[in-house]
Order: C-alpha cells, then structure tokens, then sequence
C-alpha cells in the first residue's frame, strides 16, 4: 500500500513531488536528502532495498512498511587517519602517458603517488583538455585539508562566501577547508592543475540546497578550523630564505591551522641544496631541472 509508506518517508524528512494519477495513485515520488525514490504498487514481493541518511543523530535503522530497510550514519562522523607509509616516487608532467582515468565531472586523473602514503594523502594531477564549462555542481569534500595549485592554463571557479567567481591562473592556489562548499565553471583549453589532499579516499558530497555565488560571508569564517586562502602568484613577493634560495609565501600553513603548507621557490645561485623534513612532501619542477636525493630509498616512478 502506498500510503503508509508515503507516511513512513515524510517522517524520515522527504517531501511529495509527484501523485500519478490522481483519482487512484500507484506511483509517489518523494525527495529529500539528496534522493529521489519512486513508490509503487505492484504484485509481488518487492526486491529488498537499503537506504543510507545522514543526519546529526544517526539512530537505530528503521524499517518501511514496504520491507526498505533505512540506516542512518552520522554527518559529523570523524575522518579517519590511516597509519602513514611513507615512499620515494619520481613522476613525469606528461599528459599523454598512461596512468590517466577519467574522475568527476569528466576531468582527466592521474595519481601522482598511486600508493597514497599509506592513506594519509592523495596527490592528483589533473587535466582538463578542452576547454570551456565544466559540467561540475556545488559540492564538498570530508576531509581534513585540500589545496589545488594551478601548473597551467586557467580555470573559473566560485566558493562558498567568497563573492563573484574568479579565475585562477599559473602559480595561483587555494586552499578548500573542509566541507566549504564550491565549483569549477568554466576552464581553458589544456588546464593543469595539482591537487593535494587527506585522507586519499575521501567523501564528495553534492549541496543542491545552495546556488553560488551566495554573496560575501564574515571575514575570518572557519570551516573545521581551517579558512579559505587565496594566493594570486601576480601580487606575490620573493623573498630570501638562505642557502641561495627565494620563497614566495602562500598563506596556506596558517589558513590550513599547520596542517600543510605551500612554498613556492626559486634558486639564486646555479647551484643550491634544500633540505626537506615533512610527513610528506611534494616538490613539482615547473621550469629548469633538480636531483632529489633521499638516505636509503629506491625510488619508482608514477
């Protein structure tokens, strides 16, 4: 029977969408959390069917009159951090090798270490070949950092509480603190970009209850404890470091609470040494050449 299944959903929190026909109805269709189910009466036993909600206080599981089975999970469950395995990975730029798969929103993935520490981060080269809009929508990540860096091309985008779209180019970043919600929209032709995130295998949640741009939020707001930065490599200075070398500083380690930084560097001199001491790093050549040399690791390539 329809009804007390109607009912049984609209308590969960869906709403009706449709009634066909009217007089005598055999088909409901109800929406909520993201979903849309169709109800019907047929003869028979219906195939058994599990739902996933999430919400604040998840709950026992419930059963449907009709037999669906409906299990909560928490929406503030805690990320979990896989124990760290760290490796030595060397990897080309090149965007017409193999490794390459297609991801969201038709953009072109290439896992920069397919290992993935262990768990702990996932560092993806992604392209986007032909230019034009991007068939993304507003989502977010359940993460605990991400930051996208622009290698080349240019790319539209918009953020949640940042105001009008803007486009980023070569040398700019972002960081997206956790859960804050944003969109590609519109790149150029041959776009690459680096992302870096953790934990590696993480949630992409789609909002449809928001439309961006949704105007400019509170300065200083934090997601998680993180906030938003932008970086613009044309307003950036260079500064010296020592040891023969110059940075441009980011903001990102103060934005992501430490959680991880972004430097950009430059060598002064022909010759110069930069020791590195991290969980884990990432160091992407974009011009000139450099030898990493790491204490008793083999290196792979990716």
């Amino acid at each position: 029977e329809l009804d007390p299944n109607v009912e049984f959903f609209q308590k969960l929190g869906f709403e009706v969408r449709l009634v066909f026909p009217a007089h005598d109805p055999r088909r409901v269709v109800v929406e909520g959390f993201g979903m849309l189910l169709r109800l019907e009466r047929v003869a028979g036993t219906p195939a058994p069917v599990t739902l996933v909600i999430p919400r604040e206080d998840p709950g026992p599981p419930l059963r449907a009159p009709c037999g669906a089975l409906v299990e909560f999970v928490s929406k503030t469950a805690a990320i979990p951090t896989p124990a760290l395995k760290q490796e030595l990975i060397f990897s080309s730029g090149d965007t017409e090798g193999s490794g390459w798969v297609v991801g969201r929103a038709g953009m072109r993935y290439r896992d920069l270490c397919p290992g993935f520490y262990g768990g702990q981060f996932i560092a993806s080269h992604i392209c986007i070949p032909e230019g034009g809009p991007v068939p993304d929508y507003v989502h977010f990540h359940k993460i605990h950092f991400q930051l996208i860096f622009v290698a080349k091309g240019w790319v539209k985008v918009v953020y949640e509480d940042q105001g009008d779209p803007f486009i980023m180019y070569p040398g700019d970043c972002v960081v997206q603190p956790p859960e804050m919600r944003h969109q590609v929209l519109e790149s150029s032709a041959g776009l690459e970009v680096i992302e870096v995130g953790g934990p590696a295998e993480h949630e992409t949640w789609r909002d449809t209850g928001m439309t961006l741009p949704n105007g400019l939020g509170p300065p200083g707001r934090r997601w998680n404890g993180q906030t938003f930065c932008r970086h613009q490599a044309q307003h950036g200075e260079w500064k010296p470091i020592g040891g023969n070398w110059e940075q441009m500083a980011t903001g990102v380690h103060q934005a992501t609470g430490g959680r991880a930084d972004v430097r950009v560097l430059r060598p002064t001199a022909a010759a110069c040494q930069l020791p590195v001491h991290a969980d884990f790093t990432l160091v992407a050549v974009w011009s000139g050449t450099a030898r990493a040399t790491v204490a008793g690791q083999e290196a792979r390539g990716a």
